[in-house]
This record gives C-alpha cells, sequence and structure tokens, in this order.
C-alpha cells in the first residue's frame, strides 16, 4: 500500500444494493523547476459486496 498525502483527483463512487465500486484518478501534477512532473500520476479502481445485516423490506 502507497500513501499519496496531498495528492489530490477526482473519486467516482457507485453505490448499488449488493455493494459499491469506485474510480479513482489523480490530479496532473505541476511541474518542477526542470519541466518534469513534480509526482506521479495515478489512478485506482476497485469494488465490494456490501456488509452488513440484509434489509427487511
Amino acid at each position: 500500500m502507497t500513501n499519496y498525502t496531498g495528492a489530490f483527483g477526482v473519486m467516482k463512487l457507485t453505490l448499488d444494493q449488493n455493494g459499491y465500486s469506485w474510480d479513482y484518478e489523480s490530479a496532473p501534477a505541476p511541474k518542477d523547476s526542470n519541466g518534469n512532473p513534480a509526482w506521479a500520476s495515478f489512478s485506482d479502481t476497485g469494488s465490494s459486496s456490501r456488509h452488513g445485516p440484509s434489509q427487511a423490506g
């Protein structure tokens, strides 16, 4: 696991009856004095099933 403290980006979180999924994309990094990105951009996606008891309906 890597910690990207201070990184900004956009996260899409989708919820449904059976769980959730996410899609994260970091913002482009500003350039340093040499014209190189100040940090590496990254993305992450995943999903998981719902936790906890079923809802009685």
